[in-house]
């Protein structure tokens, strides 16, 4: 079934940190995400890090160091790390490195930090959208595989800059009390792709086995590809991977 989530270092979100995130959510999460991948880290093992990395770019697609969007995807991975890869870890079965904090609470963290790490546990991982940008602070997406319309707080910093209505974006969005916010490591889709992707989306949704992680991958794989290949038309690229 095609599905998306509903919405060394200690992990710790502190009031203040919740403060900060009101003024700019998009460092707070930011923050609290590094905080958390230093942990998974230190827990579970940089061999399982790489692991995971690998798998990403077999479903996702393979960057390297001098592509000028690496930054970008390795933070989209780290948030497929994070909340959704099951770990490998013996003892442990299908649950990401996230419901494993929740569910052990290894660091001991307040209840006021383990709430702020649940609602960043219920991100959306999906395909958007823009609808309206109300303001520089406000827009509406539409989620593309469950057709929720998703009232959007923005970032001040860099990573939506330039945003503007029907872009359409893949990656996470992030819940806190401010409301949602896209996280780092947003792909954006080409212009003139939209009415493909609806297709494929289609496609997958009639399917009653379609896994959303594949899905996503190979759009994102897709998306990468036609970042790549610059002198072909991306709608073409389009109706040949998807």
């Amino acid at each position: 079934m095609l599905e998306t989530q509903p919405a060394n270092q200690k992990v710790i979100i502190s009031s203040s940190d919740l403060a900060n995130q009101a003024n700019d959510a998009g460092s707070g999460i930011d923050a609290a995400i590094e905080k958390l991948a230093h942990w998974a880290e230190h827990e579970f093992g940089n061999e399982e890090l790489i692991s995971a990395r690998e798998e990403f770019f077999t479903k996702f697609g393979k960057v390297f160091y001098d592509d000028a969007f690496f930054g970008l995807r390795m933070s989209y991975f780290i948030n497929y790390y994070l909340f959704e890869r099951p770990i490998a870890k013996e003892g442990v079965k299908n649950i990401s490195p996230v419901r494993y904090y929740l569910d052990l609470n290894p660091e001991r963290t307040d209840a006021a930090a383990i709430q702020a790490i649940h609602e960043l546990s219920l991100c959306i991982h999906g395909i958007f959208q823009v609808l309206k940008i109300k303001s520089n602070e406000d827009a509406i997406f539409l989620n593309l595989l469950t057709q929720d319309k998703i009232p959007m707080r923005l970032p001040k910093n860099y990573r939506l800059f330039g945003l503007k209505k029907n872009q359409i974006l893949q990656g996470y969005i992030f819940r806190t009390q401010t409301g949602y916010h896209p996280a780092a490591g947003i792909a954006y889709h080409p212009e003139g792709v939209l009415p493909l992707l609806k297709k494929a989306i289609k496609s997958a949704i009639k399917s009653p086995d379609a896994d959303h992680l594949d899905f996503l991958g190979r759009t994102a794989s897709t998306q990468l590809k036609a970042t790549r290949l610059k002198h072909v038309d991306p709608k073409t690229i389009y109706k040949t991977d998807l």
